[in-house]
């Protein structure tokens, strides 16, 4: 059962991944041609710029593909599920407690 587990936990993975490259690809496929986007996507993956291929899969997802920003956001950046209960705690905590301004 846990052999299954980690097999269908891959294939998810994998399914991801595809999708959010298939995302670059259509939105770099726009200025580019699909040739273009294609060698492009794979320079941006062999260099591990991700955040390039985070923002061109964020513009495929909301302007081709026609999904919502939140949706598009959650796919393109997963992680930043993670991340903003920390960046709202910290903009609460500023508002509430203010840094002094000396003069």
């Amino acid at each position: 059962m846990k052999w299954l587990l980690r097999v269908l936990a891959l294939a998810g993975f994998i399914a991801f991944i595809t999708i959010w490259l298939a995302a670059a690809t259509a939105a770099l496929a726009v200025p580019f041609t699909l040739a273009g986007a294609v060698v492009t996507v794979a320079i941006l993956v062999l260099s591990r710029s991700f955040r390039a291929l985070q923002l061109a899969a964020l513009v495929g997802l909301i302007w081709i593909w026609r999904l919502p920003v939140l949706v598009a956001v959650l796919l393109a950046v997963p992680r930043i599920v993670l991340i903003l209960p920390g960046l709202v705690a910290t903009w609460l905590a500023g508002r509430r407690h203010p840094r002094l301004r000396w003069s």
